[in-house]
């Protein structure tokens, strides 16, 4: 009982941030319908069982504007999962995410709040923990996205090219959530000399 009062302080006055992983869409059903719908349509095969490597290995690295056109359609029709919608709720300072697609996006977004996409290692917002204007960082791009900085890997090429960009990023989720030192190491520690 002491850990969840501990735990529900610490939450309260923050900073909070949440890590939403790529399997976050097979949680409830263990099954992932975007997986599903991209290896059906693209292809490859993954002898451990279907994960988004698959990806790489499919016919959607020979067209990459199409591919990431239907995946991104795709992601229209897919709903969140109900207790993301329970997660949403929360008051979150930020949130990192290696999930490629952008159906948790709206979900986070409400009358009290915006979301504010982050896809490259270049940008730094000026406030990283605002809880009004969230930072969403996709660690591996978005699906949604044509800028080549911002969208997936579809090839093992291209997933050894974002792989550093994603671990820059990643190293930000440190500075964000550091309760002593948080907004000022994170602009000093985080910028490319």
């Amino acid at each position: 009982m002491i850990q969840l009062q501990n735990f529900g302080k610490r939450i309260s006055t923050g900073p909070v941030v949440l890590f939403l992983g790529q399997n976050y869409l097979k949680l409830d059903t263990n099954t992932d319908p975007l997986l599903l719908d991209i290896q059906s349509k693209f292809g490859g095969e993954v002898s451990t069982g279907p994960h988004y490597n698959l990806i790489l290995e499919s016919a959607a690295k020979h067209s990459n504007n199409e591919a990431l056109a239907w995946i991104s359609e795709r992601c229209r029709h897919i709903p969140a999962p109900e207790w993301l919608k329970v997660v949403a709720n929360f008051g979150w300072n930020s949130i990192f995410s290696s999930a490629i697609d952008n159906i948790w996006m709206s979900e986070f977004r409400n009358e009290w709040r915006d979301v504010a996409p982050i896809f490259d290692e270049q940008y730094f917002p000026p406030d990283p923990r605002n809880r009004h204007s969230m930072h969403c960082t996709f660690l591996f791009g978005c699906v949604d996205q044509t800028d080549l900085e911002a969208r997936p890997p579809l090839s093992q090429l291209d997933f050894l090219k974002r792989k550093p960009v994603a671990m820059n990023l990643a190293r930000r989720l440190i500075m964000v959530s550091d309760v002593n030192n948080g907004h000022e190491t994170y602009h000093t520690a985080t910028r490319p000399a």
